[in-house]
């Protein structure tokens, strides 16, 4: 897609303009077609008078990047280019009132990265000192009386009407007995009642002074929406519960929803971009928790308590805290125009497939009628394309989940590894973690379809269903769990594949030496790496040397983590994998074009997953390669053998291999 150039306040506007081209601006006049309207319920003026310019900046922003997002179509639901024009490209001129600070490059290149990860769309930002002096409080639309006298909230959480955020707030204010303000966003008036009828049930059920609500509006006058994934709705979102907080004098914001739905991992292969949403994932909650520490000069938390449970787990806990009957008021549909006209859910979009699943799951069918869908789950008829596709995508995910080992789990989904560092718990421990939520999702949803199954007269059913309903799909393609696993996990060992393969281990130590500027490796026997390549290895050759200068082993040799490492090369992090691929694959083909030998991923380039990556402690460091010799440096060489590396003599036949003493061998 061309550039979408957005010009934002009173910027100066260009002269050539083109369909591409968009105006807004909060404090535009009525009527004005660029103006975006802010409606801020049971907020005064009071209040808004203590937020500072920079804050008053960010929602600005925040409001320009939602509109531009809604009235900027993606590709088709066809997607005649596969995709080629899902991924839009945005470029923003904004202006600012504290120009200083969002011309900061740490700021711009962090506001930049966290909307670039959370929508999948490219970002760019200019700022403009602005010429205006207006504070919020003169362009926002303010009908409230404000919190209860002397209100000091434990949490602010926010709250969309959903299940999870629903079942969030039944936590605090029921079962840790919490102040409690809700931040909402009013994204239709459908949804808004659906919100005032969840916060009635809760008022009756706790003491309504422990409980403030606050809810902002934002529209664009003169332009209908045309796109309605926004993913952009969780920044203007958190931006709302980070200025409220802000308002009460709190570092923390919290968003409920369970960890299935906040990974999102991809149903199927071919889902692209931000189809596989991100709007809660931890590292968009750790990057607004980093923006927005910049912004207040504070440490500021955007925290998920929620992430590791399941759609089920939640469910049950509105149950536990005996709000089970406000089950079927709470709203999950993506599709919120069919809402508006239908006063129902869907039914066929993935959140509410997931939502009555785990429903169901939950043992809370009987809190929710089936008619509260336009589509009933389990009988409705769905259409050929888009909707039959994406419930198969879904079943076929959950009977995935329901058998994968831990080891097959992190080989197929290495998403997982995007989310791992933001976590607060070790990364091995993460790991084994999200492999047992899927899990339980799965199991939960397999559970759910045995259970229909089992209840059905199969010739009635044969007979009445629609074609395209699920249980249509299950009866005519029975799908059973798969036990999934890593082919690592039933491979042979390097060794016994090297003999069946007809190779002999390669002499060891494999020696080595780097050019004194890095721009060449050489291996004895004349493998050779030059470019991209001798500089990764010249990267960690560092670590390498002090491991060398500190002990003999692989102890003190240190790993450099994926971050530092891509820094040092100059790339981008997701990029590193790549360039280490190429890296070994250019190494399996040095050795066997040299030496006829075939090398392990790991002996000359080690990594581990949550450590990073390192030379491999047992290369012999011979400097004599290059024709420069260095006693010094020869002196400190580590020797070792395995019979990981291995080389195919050329008459093809296999020799006896030389015996060696266990004193000569060196474990890796």
């Amino acid at each position: 897609m061309d550039e979408v150039r957005v010009f934002c306040g009173d910027v100066d506007r260009p002269t050539l303009i083109d369909e591409s081209t968009i105006f807004l601006d909060v404090a535009a006049a009525k009527g004005d077609p660029a103006r975006v309207r802010l409606s801020a319920a049971e907020v005064t003026r009071k209040m808004l008078g203590k937020i500072p310019d920079r804050l008053a900046d960010l929602l600005d922003i925040a409001c320009y990047v939602y509109c531009a997002d809604q009235i900027t179509r993606r590709d088709t639901k066809l997607m005649a280019r596969l995709g080629g024009d899902w991924q839009r490209d945005f470029s923003f001129t904004v202006a600012v009132r504290d120009f200083a600070f969002w011309s900061n490059p740490e700021v711009l290149s962090k506001l930049e990265s966290t909307l670039t990860f959370l929508s999948d769309d490219r970002f760019a930002f200019a700022f403009k000192a602005t010429r205006r002096v207006s504070p919020p409080q003169e362009y926002l639309d303010l009908s409230g009386a404000g919190p209860p006298p002397s209100f000091s909230p434990d949490r602010v959480v926010l709250f969309s009407g959903g299940l999870d955020s629903f079942a969030g707030a039944t936590e605090a204010l029921i079962g840790q007995n919490e102040r409690v303000v809700l931040v909402s966003h009013r994204s239709s008036p459908f949804v808004a009642g659906r919100q005032a009828t969840l916060l009635d049930g809760l008022r009756k059920r706790v003491d309504p002074a422990r409980l403030f609500r606050l809810s902002v509006e934002v529209t664009k006058g003169g332009n209908q929406a045309v796109e309605f994934t926004q993913r952009t709705r969780s920044f203007l979102f958190a931006t709302i519960g980070f200025i409220v907080a802000r308002m009460f004098g709190k570092r923390e914001v919290t968003f409920y929803e369970n960890g299935v739905v906040s990974m999102n991992l991809p149903l199927a292969p071919h889902v692209l971009g931000t189809r596989a949403t991100r709007t809660t994932h931890p590292r968009v909650l750790h990057d607004f928790g980093s923006l927005f520490s910049r912004i207040a000069e504070h440490d500021i938390k955007i925290v998920n308590p929620y992430f590791w449970l399941s759609k089920a787990d939640v469910v049950r806990k509105i149950a536990d805290f005996g709000c089970q009957h406000l089950i079927e008021q709470t709203f999950s549909c993506a599709e919120v125009r069919k809402a508006n006209r239908n006063n129902k859910h869907c039914g066929v979009c993935s959140q509410c497939v997931d939502r009555r699943f785990g429903i169901l799951a939950a043992d809370c069918g009987a809190h929710e009628r089936s008619t509260n869908y336009i589509v009933d789950l389990i009988r409705g008829a769905r259409e050929q394309g888009t909707e039959a596709s994406l419930m198969e995508a879904y079943l076929l995910a959950a009977h995935r989940y329901a058998g994968i080992s831990e080891a097959g789990f992190r080989s197929a989904y290495g998403q997982i590894f995007r989310a791992i560092r933001y976590l607060d718990v070790p990364a091995n421990e993460a790991a084994g973690r999200l492999h047992h939520l899927h899990v339980r999702h799965g199991v939960a949803v397999v559970n759910v379809l045995k259970r229909e199954l089992g209840s059905l007269d199969l010739a009635v059913a044969r007979k009445n269903l629609p074609n395209t309903s699920l249980l249509s799909m299950l009866l005519e393609r029975p799908i059973e769990p798969i036990a999934f696993t890593d082919a690592t996990e039933v491979a042979p060992p390097a060794p016994v594949q090297a003999a069946a393969a007809g190779y002999l281990p390669l002499p060891r130590p494999i020696r080595f030496a780097v050019s004194p500027d890095g721009s060449r490796v050489v291996f004895e026997g004349g493998p050779t790496l030059k470019g991209r390549s001798a500089a990764l290895i010249s990267a960690l050759f560092g670590s390498y040397r002090d491991g060398l200068s500190a002990a003999s082993g692989g102890s003190m040799h240190r790993f450099t983590d994926r971050r530092t490492l891509a820094q040092r090369l100059g790339i981008e992090e997701p990029s590193l994998g790549k360039r280490v691929e190429r890296l070994r694959g250019q190494l399996a083909a040095e050795f066997r074009s040299h030496l006829n030998a075939s090398i392990g991923d790991d002996d000359v380039l080690e990594n581990q997953p949550w450590s990073g990556y390192r030379l491999n402690p047992h290369l012999f460091l011979e400097p004599s390669l290059l024709g420069q010799p260095d006693a010094r440096l020869t002196s400190v060489g580590v020797t070792a053998v395995s019979s990981d590396v291995t080389t195919r003599p050329a008459s093809g036949r296999i020799p006896r291999a030389a015996p060696r003493k266990m004193s000569q061998l060196s474990k890796r």
